[in-house]
C-alpha cells in the first residue's frame, strides 16, 4: 500500500514537469533577431558628359538594398569606393560618395540614388582607368554586404 501511495504523486509530478516543458518550448517558436541586409542591385551611370557650370559632369550610383533579416535596421552607412582596374581588388582611398544613418524596415528594400559631380578630365580617367566600383554596407562598423561593380 506505501508503494502506492508514493506511485500516484511522482507519476503526477512527472506528468506535470512534461507538461510544462512542452508549453514553455511550444512558447519560445519566435526566432533570435538577426540583423541581414543584402545589396541586390548596383549600377553607374556615366551620364551623357554633359556639362554643369563648362567644368563639372555628375555620374550616378543606383544601389537597392534588401533588409533580410527579422528585425528593422538602423545605423546603417553605405560608402562606394573606386577599384584599380590594374589588380580588381585594390580599393583606392577615395571615398566616392557615403550615405549616412539610414534605416530599412524587415522586409523592405531601399533603392538610392547618388550623384557625384566630378570635373570632366577626372571622368575621362575613371572611364579609361578606374570603372570599377565596390560597395559597402555597414552598420555599427560591422560590414553587412558588399558588391563589386566591374
Amino acid at each position: 500500500m506505501e508503494k502506492r501511495i508514493l506511485t500516484v504523486p511522482i507519476a503526477a509530478i512527472t506528468v506535470t514537469l512534461l507538461i510544462a516543458a512542452a508549453l514553455l518550448s511550444t512558447q519560445n517558436t519566435n526566432p533570435p533577431p538577426t540583423v541581414a541586409a543584402n545589396i541586390t542591385d548596383f549600377t553607374v551611370d556615366w551620364g551623357s558628359g554633359s556639362t554643369i557650370a563648362g567644368v563639372t559632369t555628375a555620374i550616378t550610383f543606383n544601389i537597392t538594398i534588401q533588409n533580410t533579416g527579422n528585425q528593422n535596421l538602423t545605423n546603417l552607412n553605405l560608402d562606394i569606393t573606386t577599384l584599380n582596374n590594374q589588380t580588381n581588388n585594390d580599393p583606392l582611398n577615395n571615398i566616392f560618395s557615403k550615405e549616412e544613418n539610414f534605416s530599412i524596415p524587415t522586409g523592405t528594400k531601399k533603392s538610392t540614388t547618388i550623384a557625384y559631380l566630378i570635373n570632366l578630365d577626372t571622368r575621362q580617367q575613371l572611364i579609361e582607368t578606374h570603372q570599377n566600383f565596390q560597395a559597402t554596407l555597414t552598420t555599427n562598423n560591422t560590414m553587412l554586404d558588399q558588391r563589386k561593380l566591374y
